[in-house]
């Protein structure tokens, strides 16, 4: 009994930390999606989906934050259970020849460029600095970039874009259009500063979760999102550019 006793504790252990993921997540203020600050990824809807998730089937999700370059190369590099946020027309380069596991849609979005109002329709004939954030990549200027026609210029924080634009740094900001608005409005308190041009390159799609190492926890996952889509569809935010 002595002997069993330590074995069934060790053996409790391993099942508790079996149960234990790590999701990589954007070290980034980028409400109303999601937020990370110090080190902590913060409540946001994204954050209260995973979680509620985890609840559901008895995980812990450790979420670490780190810079957008750095967070891919950390989930090819095996370093992170899960990725979040994800999409197959990221990083396609850098993740040829891996199997990644996506989940199903999750969060709409859609990204494009910010510009003063005075620049608002003014097309792409006069338009030759984009600013975005370092790590993004915007696929929508793709070739006007690689052709030289656009330049791209790199900041590390969606503040740094916003001031770009706003002090005519670059032509317009080209960012995910309900974080640009929420910053404007919340962190800067100057809505309207900045408008999204719809006349010019921009893309939408979705958020979803993705994994190298477990499918198995992609597939239970998007059992959860089709039984939880009412409350998933409140969660989601609010364009704020319609």
């Amino acid at each position: 009994m002595r002997l069993l006793v330590p074995a069934l504790i060790s053996l409790m252990g391993a099942v508790t930390h079996a149960q234990e993921f790590i999701i990589g997540v954007e070290d980034l203020d980028y409400f109303p999606y999601y937020s990370s600050s110090n080190g902590q990824f913060l409540d946001s809807p994204s954050k209260q989906l995973l979680d509620r998730f985890a609840r559901q089937n008895g995980y812990t999700f450790v979420y670490t934050p780190l810079p957008v370059a750095r967070l891919t190369q950390a989930f090819i590099d095996a370093e992170l259970d899960f990725k979040f946020p994800d999409s197959p027309d990221w990083a396609q380069e850098a993740k040829s020849g891996l199997e990644i596991h996506y989940s199903d849609p999750i969060f709409h979005y859609t990204d494009g460029v910010m510009v003063i109002p005075d620049r608002l329709h003014q097309g792409l004939d006069s338009f030759k600095a984009l600013g975005t954030v370092r790590g993004f990549t915007p696929w929508s200027f793709a070739s006007l970039i690689s052709q030289g026609h656009v330049q791209m210029q790199e900041t590390s924080s969606l503040e740094s874009v916003v001031l770009q634009a706003l002090y005519q740094r670059v032509d317009g900001a080209y960012f995910n259009i309900a974080v640009a608005n929420w910053f404007l409005t919340h962190r800067l308190e100057q809505p309207d500063s900045l408008v999204f041009d719809i006349t010019l390159p921009h893309a939408s799609g979705h958020y979803t979760l993705s994994s190298i190492q477990h499918p198995e926890i992609i597939s239970q996952f998007n059992d959860f999102l089709l039984n939880e889509a009412r409350w998933i569809d409140e969660l989601q935010p609010a364009p704020l550019y319609e």
